[in-house]
């Protein structure tokens, strides 16, 4: 009886802590569902329950939150940027003007553009900010996620 109890608690443990570290989807009409997401196509969302994949139109979904912490999360400045790989890459930013030509040639190609805009917010220079990818073409995606204390609270 113990063993079984110990057992128990071991996958409840283990599902509670998954759940703890899913991402969520949120539905238009109020419902959420932890999970993770599958597959996105250009009009469907396929997403992963413990209930199973659930399957919806874009236009049913509001958001995915993704919940991966993922290195770098805590910079809060580019001054706290050590890595000399991550400077060289913010050193190679393109322009407003390459930046938009990017989503002008995916656009004209249908083409999906997933923009992961962790460090969006952090330049040095307010004025050298591009605009957010889901402002630039109907089939962009942003993922920003603010530290805490949001870069607006300063």
């Amino acid at each position: 009886m113990t063993r079984n109890r110990f057992v128990v608690g071991v996958v409840l443990a283990a599902v509670a802590a998954a759940l703890a570290a899913a991402d969520t989807l949120y539905l238009r009409d109020g419902e959420q569902h932890p999970g993770a997401l599958k597959k996105m196509s250009v009009d469907r969302v396929w997403f992963g329950t413990p209930e199973g994949v659930l399957e919806y139109p874009k236009t049913d979904v509001l958001k995915v939150q993704l919940q991966r912490a993922r290195q770098y999360d805590e910079v809060e400045t580019v001054a706290q940027i050590t890595d000399p790989d991550l400077k060289a890459c913010l050193e190679a930013l393109p322009g407003r003007e390459e930046y938009e030509a990017v989503f002008s040639a995916a656009a004209g190609a249908g083409a999906h553009v997933f923009s992961d805009e962790m460090y969006r917010l952090l330049e040095a220079d307010p004025a050298d900010r591009l605009p957010s990818a889901c402002e630039l073409a109907p089939l962009a995606m942003s993922r920003l996620l603010y530290p805490s204390p949001s870069p607006r609270d300063s």
